[in-house]
């Protein structure tokens, strides 16, 4: 048996909540939905895991791959838009002999219970029904969702829009071709803000469909930085790398995601603050969800842009506004131009000789957030360099831009704007908040460069460790790496001549 879980959205979730992730990855407590899902179904003996997904589907893809590190066996079906669950089962990759087990959206079940539904719905099945569904009750006596078994032959009987399988399958038991089977594990089926935040708030109270976690108190991640002065009041999970500053306090029912940083005074309780958030000093965040810019608040669920980035804001902005000065960057440069200008004017004088030799290029400057909307926009900068193999002739006349303060000496590499662009919401992100620069952070690593996803890796790396002596590092490097680029360049023709 196979299972399709259908991770579109539904029901009425803020926009703005959903730009940096879909919907199904939203954590309830620390676990992405999609993820607790995914460990229900597999502690009921289902490895072969189907997610459908439209919105982001890079991210659901990125976060599972193909499923490894859970020992199932994940592939995807990519929608441009959420068709139907009869058009969705019909797009399944791979062979369609075996029974699908249907999941249309974040049911979020106790998964091994006693009996397991999957297990009912299976024998079910073995009685000779074409399908079965299970229709699970919320604690409220609401519907909280269902699951569906369906043989090839009801798979392709169903109708391609359909969105609840239930009355279908009912609709097939009149005759006695299927069976809707008792539901007795507790459930939740999240399907707006409201839900979703009823299911973070019993995912920390450790409430059904979650399994019981006795004394859960304060759980703290790895490399966290936390003051002494700072009070806890569980239940609290504190993600990986949080900064906690001086007089917090954070709880009870608080969740900081990864990345985060609280500086003094802050009070966070009854919260969830998704990964990459700063939050100023005295800031109050109680009943709401934080992502970077942007406050949702229970029960209201209406999304509030925060304009003032000292207040809250993305942790990758505090960090480019906490960056050293770069005055010492800028007087090397001011010494280099001054020891070279006779040559600067040889090439200025080469390049008026041959037309084409001298060239001024735009790229992606340092990227800035704008205040209202919290988009992030992107500066230009034009750097001037004369062609060349070398890098140091390459770059020689770029030093005005480094003096001006338009680059960095030392810094991540200049990217076209188009492909910048293409960083925004991904993980890479960071090093749009640091301004690029002429000798990147793999200098003196590598005898040639290193491919794009080691140099975006470390420029990463680069861009959230500001460091004056680590640029000092970088530079020096820089020149032992000038100084054996002849010999290498020389090592090269010769490897490539004819033998």
């Amino acid at each position: 048996m196979r299972a399709v879980v259908i991770c579109c959205n539904y029901g009425w979730i803020p926009e703005a909540l959903l730009k940096r992730r879909p919907f199904c990855l939203l954590p309830a407590g620390r676990t992405p939905m999609a993820q607790i899902v995914l460990e229900s179904l597999l502690s009921q003996g289902i490895r072969r895991i189907t997610f459908a997904v439209s919105d982001e589907a890079d991210f659901v893809q990125g976060h599972f791959g193909a499923g490894e590190r859970w020992g199932a066996n994940v592939d995807y079906v990519l929608l441009k838009s959420f068709a139907g669950v009869g058009e969705t089962v019909r797009r399944l990759p791979g062979d369609r002999e075996s029974d699908v087990l249907v999941v249309p959206g974040m049911v979020l079940t106790g998964g091994a219970g006693e009996p397991g539904v999957v297990e009912a719905l299976a024998a079910a099945r073995g009685r000779g029904a074409i399908a079965a569904a299970a229709v699970f009750t919320g604690q409220d006596g609401g519907d909280a969702g269902e699951m569906a078994v369906l043989s090839p032959e009801a798979a392709a009987m169903l109708p391609p829009q359909l969105t609840r399988l239930a009355p279908v399958v009912a609709a097939w038991a009149k005759d006695g071709r299927a069976e809707v089977v008792s539901a007795r594990e507790p459930a939740m089926w999240v399907d707006d803000f409201d839900g979703y935040w009823r299911a973070h708030r019993a995912a920390l109270a450790c409430e059904p469909p979650f399994p019981p976690c006795p004394g859960l108190g304060v759980r703290i991640g790895l490399r966290c930085r936390i003051d002494s002065k700072a009070a806890f009041f569980p239940p609290v999970i504190i993600g990986d790398e949080v900064e906690v500053g001086r007089g917090c306090q954070v709880g009870p029912d608080a969740v900081i995601g990864d990345g985060c940083i609280l500086d003094a005074g802050v009070e966070a309780s009854d919260c969830l603050a998704l990964a990459g958030t700063y939050f100023g000093p005295d800031t109050s965040m109680v009943s709401a969800v934080a992502d970077q810019g942007l406050l949702v608040r229970h029960p209201e669920g209406t999304a509030i842009h925060v304009p003032d980035f000292f207040i809250m804001g993305p942790v990758s902005a505090m960090i480019s506004g906490r960056q050293s000065s770069k005055i010492l960057q800028r007087a090397i440069a001011l010494a280099l131009l001054c020891v070279a200008w006779p040559v600067l004017l040889v090439l200025r004088l080469y390049g008026l000789a041959v037309p084409g030799t001298w060239k001024k290029e735009r790229f992606a400057g340092r990227a800035r957030f704008e205040e209202l909307s919290g988009e992030i926009g992107l500066a230009e900068v034009a750097v001037r360099l004369f062609v060349s193999d070398n890098p140091l002739w390459r770059n020689l006349p770029a030093l005005a831009g480094v003096v001006r303060g338009e680059v960095d000496l030392i810094g991540v590499e200049l990217i076209p704007l188009e492909t910048a662009k293409t960083l925004i919401g991904t993980w890479a992100e960071s090093r749009l908040f640091c301004r690029p620069g002429l000798i990147h952070p793999w200098t003196g690593k590598y005898e040639g460069y290193p491919d794009g996803m080691e140099k975006r890796v470390m420029e990463v790396y680069y861009a959230n460790t500001p460091s004056l002596g680590a640029d000092m590092k970088i530079l020096w490097s820089a020149i032992k790496g000038l100084a054996r680029f002849p010999v290498r360049r020389k090592a090269d023709r010769t490897d490539a001549s004819p033998s």
